[in-house]
């Protein structure tokens, strides 16, 4: 049943710094943190890694994760808030920590 809710999306065309390579890591990690932690990732819902198309650049069509920027509500949020986040944040970075690999260098998808 439809429900009239919209998914806002982000159509994103990153700076063409090592083509394929940066794109097709950055899709491999999305998925491998998404996977491996708790950490909310946005969905990703198609991309291409190849500048030969139409756009003549890569792009990719993610999902909107709602929220603010820090910056502009770090002066409205009390310390509780500010504690919260914090502890957020650092439980993130815990779970990032634990994460092993066998090499050093970028993740890809097989």
């Amino acid at each position: 049943m439809a429900t009239g809710a919209l998914t806002e999306r982000i159509f994103r065309i990153p700076l063409p710094v090592n083509p394929w390579y940066k794109m097709q890591s950055e899709v491999a990690t999305m998925e491998y943190v998404r996977q491996n932690t708790s950490i909310p990732i946005p969905k990703l819902y198609v991309f291409e890694s190849s500048m030969e198309n139409e756009l003549g650049f890569e792009w990719m069509i993610m999902e909107k994760v709602g929220g603010h920027a820090y910056g502009d509500v770090k002066d409205t949020i009390g310390l509780p808030g500010k504690e919260k986040l914090y502890r957020t944040i650092a439980g993130w970075v815990n779970e990032l920590s634990a994460l092993e690999f066998d090499a050093i260098g970028s993740l890809y998808r097989e």
